[in-house]
């Protein structure tokens, strides 16, 4: 039976319209991330195109987001450079106002021969080298006796090497090697992130997520949205039916 009251016939049809609206945006986002295996020949947008999805992100990250510059840029302002130089100042503090054994006690027992060998090697090239008449005062004074005293020099003890010199040696040490451990460090950087293949490995990391993790991370940052959009149809839906009402009653039909 036709609806003789308009009032009732215009809330039936803004309510159908509303509902409609609604319901056609609840089922689009639904269809977003359901069904998340392939059923009937269909397959939520966001589950079938995962391997796209993960190619994009790790695109973005190796392209985009994290270039050696950028990362460089970021550690730079990152006061990196001020905590490398206080650092290196704690080390070089500490290794020279700590007392040291001797060098023999520190290398490994089976590396001694080798660095004795060395030493002798060593300063036989460097007498052998000298010219003429220098060559022969050398050989005076570096005798079997003097090369013996030498290698026994390994066996005492180093002490506190910051006795000899002045109290702000460590610092200035530090201010003097920090520009090239930081220049090294820069020079490194993209040999590093190449190595890491960060664009492979956010693949591979977004790829390896189960499709209930990845609609769990979607959802965290566009659920407010998502939701907004099935409160828009909701709207929508009501003022198209609306306005129709109005055209029908216009135009009479």
């Amino acid at each position: 039976m036709a609806l003789r009251n308009p009032w009732l016939e215009f809330a039936v049809q803004v309510a159908i319209g509303t509902i409609a609206g609604g319901f056609s945006d609840t089922v689009a986002v639904w269809m977003l991330f359901r069904p998340r295996q392939r059923r009937f020949g269909f397959q939520g947008a966001i589950p079938k195109n995962q391997p796209r999805l993960a190619k994009s992100i790790g695109r973005t990250v190796g392209e985009r987001l994290l270039t050696p510059h950028d990362l460089m840029e970021e550690i730079a302002h990152s006061g990196l450079r001020d905590a490398l130089e206080r650092q290196l100042a704690a080390v070089l503090t500490n290794t020279l106002d700590s007392e040291h054994g001797s060098l023999a006690a520190i290398l490994p027992t089976e590396l001694l021969p080798a660095v004795e060998q060395a030493i002798q090697e060593f300063l036989t090239r460097f007498v052998n080298d000298l010219p003429f008449r220098e060559r022969m005062v050398a050989r005076l004074v570096l005798t079997d006796r003097t090369v013996d005293k030498i290698v026994e020099a390994l066996e005492r003890p180093i002490g506190r090497p910051g006795r000899w010199l002045p109290p702000d040696t460590a610092e200035r040490l530090a201010r003097a090697l920090s520009p090239a451990i930081w220049s090294w460090i820069e020079q490194k950087i993209p040999a590093l992130v190449e190595r890491f293949r960060v664009q492979e490995m956010v693949e591979r990391k977004v790829l390896a997520f189960s499709q209930e993790r990845i609609e769990e991370l979607i959802r965290g940052v566009i659920d407010r949205e998502l939701r907004l959009i099935i409160r828009t149809g909701y709207v929508l839906g009501g003022l198209i039916a609306v306005v129709l009402f109005g055209l029908s009653k216009l135009i009479g039909i």
